[in-house]
């Protein structure tokens, strides 16, 4: 008892502690005033193009140089670990690109493979609720949420991530120099205008005798000392006769090989020992290129025409490798490799190849590993696995070239060229390249999403502000407030001091929450990574369920210390009693909600993982501090003034009253029936639900207001000209002319009429395409759902419905089961029903409390399910029809006060936020009646009906 007693205190003191330090970052951070966290950000990004933070990094280089931008990117230490913001609840970054397909290929499916594409990458980056959307013929638009690393994500979206797997044509230990390469000798002919017949022999050396053609430029040989006076050749340079017989006239001429000024033989070298030392992935023998004029003249030569049809007829083409940074200097390795691996190459073109082919589209996983065992480096490396068909033809390859050399290229990179030994059966191989950290995962991160079918050309960067609109968020804010404060002086007023210790251990439950939303806090700068959530409106929706739950947490262990006062007992025992009786019922709701969120999370995506996420952390938080700290602060009282009484209240909100709720059930069937119906009929004459812009997609356009404007007032300005689903976010880098610019998008198909409401609203376009018309900066976009998230969505539900059944059948019976999600059911159709009646939209936001009433319903439902339970064992002599009626009544208290807590808390906001936020608060409020409905007379009910039949049967 005393143990138990302890670690209750000491585990709630020290999850204060640590939930204390995990938050304090995320508070330091967001009470800093805006302009300071942009000037931070501005400092960590010194190339961005992004136009707003250009010119702050431009305004602190003015004022303080590279001492004041360093300052601020100490101050930018202090957002490492804290809690992340959705684009609806504080912006981020906006990027727009130019689809531009690989040729021969369909411009349609190439955008919407660049889409998944860049949806896959995205996700694995952890970037969460980002917006990704097709806009008119050839654009994508990307918005991401609360991105601390722009650089990083742009190019993370923008790489192709090419993977292929090729033979290297040359150099070879037969081919070693660019001289010795039969097409490039062709190449050699066609820049200097002449034959070049490569170095002279040794003898016309010698001799002096060499003949050369008037067209080849004048050679040299670099010599090692100081030239003396002897037989030269004109045009060359000899060394002095001693440097070449050597004192002993034994050893063996060696000689520089001779090339002409500005060809390839004098712009490509040959790697030395030192060279290769030097680097990390370049051996003795390879071809380099040093960068600068050497680099320059290189690149002009092969990119001319006339050089590339050479090296196209012989399926060739150089490759660069990696950048290399050495003592020696910088340079590249380059490489001829086969343009098609399935042909021959040189003399060879017309030998087919079969099972040669091998790209980054026979992968099946990539995984990163460290240096080690035979690797002289500890730089990390990647592990490539392959499909059975890649695995066969990487038998084929290694098996067929033992002893020669294969490169790994990327996106048109030489990342590593390894000389293949023996032949590899297996599926999978190793791709080094001196890689640090960072660059090992996001190329496995974007080698996992696959490569984009097209190149992305960028046309826009900007900052964005919140999807919900500022002053949406604050009045949201300010009606969260209201709501906590109505209450907790509800509560307190019901429960007295047991009410003040429900309110602490609610507080302490969204400390909870937002430390693990926050993790790793200030851990981070050790390099410790969290869980990468997101909290968007959907993610509030989660933690609005978890208050709701929370409170009901307190008031079903507080009826019960009631009712065991009632008894007779002392508080001691009372207390003890009530807690040990409502654990059960608060653990099978709790783990019915938890299963639940788990299935959606598993099954859902987009917004619906955002609700599961933090509606799981939410039930764990709630359960400790509902269970663990607030019998703490109970007992510590009672053992703190060695009371023998504490205050749980003395008013009864229904009294002593007991309504027959079995009798009523024939005509509650009719009356949800009717609702039902009257739904169902609104939605075939509507057509459906109305669908937002999210789902439907429409028009979108950038524009620059005349006069300044918060964004719910333009929203509020184009509704009321006829434009219907408005969206409109501020561009926050907006330095124009005007007074403010913004996104905006409708649902509207007609672009004339949106032409003109823009206009008489006092905004227009912020610039239009040269030699088109007026219309032409408004763009078709595509919906943010597509039907994968749909799909999804709708399983997760499925499968969360059939988990509940088999979790209620494991707990209680399968007919139960059933009957809980009858409920469920009849909730979430009624909801809908509703929404179409009073034509709401429906979107992302009543997506969020949809799932929201979901929640809420199964937890009212369990609740009485475990009171049904617990008085059938305890009232055998009843029968099934007098004991749920009896249970209902018993209960009922508790799930009026429930209900009544988060109502006034969906109402408050309904009331002051507007917009969106209004939406979804008048969502909430009808599931939240109807959910209170079907646990009293829909789900238990059903049990005496059914129980009934099986007697008649």
């Amino acid at each position: 008892m005393i143990k138990a007693a302890r670690w209750r205190n000491w585990s709630s003191i020290a999850l204060f502690v640590v939930s204390a330090l995990m938050v304090w970052p995320t508070v330091r951070w967001y009470t800093l005033p805006a302009s300071e966290r942009d000037r931070a950000e501005a400092s960590v990004q010194p190339e961005t193009d992004n136009p707003h933070y250009r010119a702050i990094l431009d305004t602190l280089q003015e004022r303080g140089g590279e001492e004041l931008i360093a300052e601020y990117r100490g101050l930018y230490s202090v957002s490492e670990g804290t809690i992340r913001l959705g684009l609806d609840l504080q912006g981020g970054m906006y990027l727009s690109y130019v689809v531009v397909p690989t040729p021969g290929m369909d411009e349609g499916e190439a955008i919407d493979q660049a889409l998944e594409v860049i949806r896959n990458r995205i996700n694995e980056f952890g970037v969460s609720e980002p917006s990704i959307t097709r806009q008119g013929d050839d654009r994508i638009v990307v918005q991401l949420p609360g991105v601390r690393d722009p650089g990083r994500a742009r190019d993370i979206v923008e790489r192709q991530a090419l993977l292929e797997f090729k033979l290297v044509a040359y150099p070879t230990d037969e081919y070693p120099t660019v001289s010795s390469v039969p097409v490039l000798r062709e190449v050699e002919n066609l820049i200097s205008g002449g034959t070049f017949e490569g170095p002279p022999a040794l003898d016309s050396l010698v001799e002096g005798t060499t003949e050369t053609s008037e067209q080849v430029p004048e050679l040299s040989l670099p010599q090692p000392g100081e030239v003396q006076t002897g037989q030269e050749t004109e045009g060359f340079s000899l060394p002095e006769v001693q440097e070449i017989a050597g004192d002993e006239g034994g050893q063996d001429l060696q000689l520089p090989e001779m090339a002409a000024p500005g060809s390839l033989s004098s712009l490509i070298r040959v790697a030395t020992e030192q060279e290769a030392m030097a680097s990390t992935s370049i051996s003795p023998g390879d071809w380099l290129v040093y960068e600068g004029e050497d680099a320059d003249r290189l690149n002009d030569i092969i990119n001319r025409s006339d050089v590339d049809s050479i090296l196209a007829e012989a399926n060739l083409k150089f490759v660069f490798g990696r950048l290399q940074e050495t003592s020696e200097g910088v340079f590249r390795a380059l490489y001829l490799l086969p343009r098609d691996m399935t042909r021959g190459w040189d003399r060879q073109t017309d030998q087919v190849r079969e099972g040669y082919l091998l790209t980054g589209a026979n992968l099946t996983d990539v995984r990163i590993r460290m240096g080690g065992g035979q690797s002289l480096s500890n730089d990390p490396y990647l592990i490539l696995e392959f499909d059975s068909r890649g695995a066969d033809n990487w038998e084929t390859i290694t098996g067929e070239n033992v002893d020669q050399r294969v490169a790994i290229v990327l996106d048109g990179t030489v990342y590593s060229a390894a000389v293949i030994m023996e032949r590899i059966s297996g599926a999978g191989t190793r791709l080094s390249g001196g890689f640090t950290t960072d660059e090992a995962r996001d190329l496995r991160l974007v080698l996992k999403a696959g490569s984009l079918p097209a190149e992305l050309e960028i046309a826009e960067e900007q900052t964005i502000g919140p999807s919900l609109g500022q002053q949406s968020i604050d009045r949201g804010m300010l009606a969260g407030i209201i709501a906590l404060v109505l209450i907790a002086a509800f509560i307190v007023v019901y429960y007295g001091t047991g009410g003040v210790i429900a309110i602490l251990a609610l507080v302490f439950d969204m400390l909870l929450i937002m430390a693990v939303l926050c993790f790793p806090g200030p851990l981070s700068r050790i390099g410790l990574a969290g869980l990468g959530a997101t909290l968007t409106l959907p993610g509030i929706a989660g933690i609005i369920l978890t208050i709701g739950m929370a409170v009901d947490a307190s008031v079903l262990i507080y009826e019960r210390i009631r009712e065991e006062r009632n008894a007779g007992k002392g508080i001691r025992t009372a207390v003890k009693a009530g807690y040990s009786r409502a654990f059960i019922t608060i653990l099978d709701a709790n783990l019915t909600t938890l299963i639940t969120a788990l299935v959606l999370y598993k099954f859902g995506t987009g917004p619906i993982r955002g609700f599961a996420v933090t509606l799981s952390i939410g039930i764990l938080a709630s359960m400790f501090c509902s269970l663990v700290f607030s019998r703490a602060a109970i007992e510590f009282l009672l053992r703190k003034k060695k009371k023998e009484s504490l205050s749980f209240g003395r008013w009864s909100i229904l009294g002593d009253k007991h309504f027959p709720f079995v009798e009523y059930r024939k005509k509650m069937y009719i009356i949800s029936l009717a609702v039902i119906l009257v739904g169902a009929g609104a939605y075939l004459v509507n057509g459906g639900l109305d669908m937002s812009i999210d789902f439907t997609g429409g028009l979108e356009t950038n524009v620059v207001s005349r006069q300044p404007l918060e964004t719910g007032e333009l929203k509020d300005m184009l509704l009321a000209s006829g434009l219907a689903d408005v969206q409109v976010q501020r561009l926050m880098d907006y330095t124009g002319d005007g007074a403010a610019a913004f996104v905006i998008r409708t649902s509207e198909t007609d672009k004339s009429l949106v032409y003109t409401a823009l206009e008489d609203n006092g905004c227009v376009p912020m610039e239009l395409e040269e030699g088109t018309e007026g219309l032409s900066f408004i763009k078709q976009i595509g919906p943010r759902v597509g039907e994968e998230l749909k799909s999804k969505a709708l399983s997760a539900i499925f499968m969360s419905m059939v988990f509940i059944i088999l979790y209620v059948w494991y707990r209680f019976q399968f007919k139960w089961g059933v009957a809980a999600v009858a409920a469920l059911a009849h909730d979430t159709i009624i909801t809908i029903g509703m929404l179409a009646l009073i034509r709401i939209d429906l979107s992302l936001t009543i997506i969020a409390a949809i799932l929201t009433i979901v929640g809420y319903s199964i937890n009212d439902t369990i609740v009485v399910f475990d009171r049904i339970r617990e008085d059938r064992r305890l009232r055998k002599g009843k029968t099934l029809e007098e004991t749920v009626n009896i249970s209902i009544n018993e209960v009922l208290g508790r799930t009026v006060i429930t209900s009544l807590t988060t109502f006034m808390a969906a109402l408050v906001l309904f009331l002051i936020s507007g917009g969106e936020l209004s939406s979804f608060a008048l969502t909430l409020m009808i599931g939240i009646i109807v959910g209170t409905y079907s646990s009293i007379f829909i789900a238990s009910p059903i049990l005496v009906d059914w129980h009934a039949k099986l007697k008649k049967g």
